[in-house]
């Protein structure tokens, strides 16, 4: 079973699935996504509330290629040349920065 962006508690997820005698790969959420970091509580850290709201606008008012929520999160460098490929150098800056100091 995958879950990608979950606007639910991880962990409760799992342990749901497992119980229902599923196999749970590896969640996958954008670092950037305030629906599954702040909303469904799976990171509530300051840095992580920080880069929710930088990119609030983007969840709620961007485009599918823009979204950090919309479109299944592949990796960060996905995500990166899908903000640049919108457009939105500015977004695709911000990520990369996030490479660079987280990698």
């Amino acid at each position: 079973m995958a879950i990608h962006a979950p606007g639910a508690y991880v962990p409760r997820l799992k342990l749901a699935a497992n119980q229902l005698g599923m196999k749970v790969n590896q969640p996958k959420s954008n670092p950037f996504d305030l629906v599954p970091n702040i909303a469904g509580a799976n990171n509530l850290s300051p840095s992580s509330l920080v880069r929710s709201l930088k990119f609030f606008g983007l969840t709620f008012f961007g485009t599918e290629l823009t979204s950090p929520h919309t479109l299944p999160y592949l990796g960060l460098e996905s995500y990166h040349a899908q903000l640049r490929m919108a457009g939105n150098h500015r977004r695709a800056q911000d990520i990369l920065n996030y490479i660079e100091k987280n990698t």
